[in-house]
């Protein structure tokens, strides 16, 4: 069998792979991750015999061709004949061994190879929904409750937004927590984790799109002596404006906020139709055009700063004070 696990939090998805694996009474034979490996080695692995003829379990992760992600800068990329090598194997394959593809996004349901596997009945498709607030508030006290340890839920509520809702980074920065003593509260976690750069770098960017330069000012001056390098700041900027592009991009086409949320979240960015509704609201006097001329902006200041030198801060700074002039509507 073939099981096509995914989601949009690939340590959520890899442990309800493994879960489900475990209540079969199986264990995997063989891993796989295609940052590094190679799709060659995968169907080495499942077209050769195995050395006690038992049936294999492999798990292969990080499978981004059904999606609508690209592939990151750097990673191992396989020719396109041990690709459609390995979608042969995908489309033939019987019942022979079991096969876990964990993909870091969920399904691109219009792509042609996906309407192929949906034709073999020996393919099976689970998609791994997010976790809640609540589920991850049971997560905490389970883990709690197995490390006899105490732990109060407002320490799990800030867990829980500071871990930005990832499954991985929750459930390890808990188990570090409660390492360190018998009663988890919320001190603790306000000491020992730190807010997410994000977090801190949106705060400065929403006050610059409601025109209140001097406090966007502020807040970057705060973030940088909070020890966040300013290239940090930058790119956090570039990864907030480009799903505001993509948000702009999609409402001037006339689609509603359901459906620029759902349009999104399938492209591995979950997102909720009330954060694109804000999204929308401050970028009011911004259009499209405008944000990829941000965008593109501050990929060459990029640049300028890593190639020539340039001090961070200044041209940050400078990019704050003079934002109004340069970008905003009149």
């Amino acid at each position: 069998m073939i099981f096509l696990y995914h989601g949009t939090d690939g340590g959520l998805t890899k442990r309800k792979a493994l879960s489900d694996l475990k209540k079969e009474g199986k264990e995997v034979t063989s891993s796989y991750d295609l940052f590094k490996d190679s799709l060659k080695d995968v169907l080495f692995d499942l077209s050769s015999l195995s050395l006690f003829g038992e049936r294999k379990v492999v798990l292969v992760e990080n499978f981004y061709d059904l999606t609508s992600l690209k592939l990151p800068r750097g990673t191992n990329k396989d020719d396109e004949k041990v690709v459609s090598s390995f979608y042969s194997y995908l489309e033939t394959e019987k019942d022979e061994n079991d096969l876990l593809l964990l993909l870091p996004a969920l399904l691109n349901s219009k792509a042609d190879r996906v309407k192929q596997l949906k034709k073999n009945p020996f393919v099976r498709f689970l998609e791994v929904s997010p976790l809640g607030q609540e589920d991850y508030l049971s997560l905490g006290y389970q883990l709690a409750k197995e490390w006899d340890k105490e732990v109060d839920k407002e320490a799990l509520l800030l867990l829980y937004e500071r871990s930005g809702k990832d499954f991985l980074l929750f459930v390890n920065t808990l188990r570090m927590l409660l390492s360190h003593g018998k009663h988890l509260t919320r001190k603790d976690v306000e000491e020992m984790v730190e807010e997410p750069i994000e977090d801190k770098a949106y705060e400065c960017l929403s006050f610059l799109l409601k025109g209140n330069v001097t406090e966007s000012l502020k807040s970057y001056r705060n973030v940088r002596r909070q020890g966040n390098e300013g290239i940090q700041i930058l790119w956090t900027f570039v990864n907030q404006l480009r799903l505001m592009a993509l948000v702009k991009g999609k409402s001037e086409e006339g689609k509603g906020n359901d459906e620029i949320a759902k349009e999104i979240s399938s492209l591995g960015a979950p997102i909720k139709s009330g954060r694109v509704y804000y999204i929308k609201k401050d970028l009011a006097l911004l259009s499209f055009d405008r944000l990829l001329l941000i965008l593109s902006d501050l990929s060459r200041m990029e640049e300028e700063i890593k190639i020539d030198g340039d001090d961070v801060d200044v041209r940050m700074e400078n990019f704050l004070l003079n934002f109004d002039r340069n970008y905003r509507k009149r």
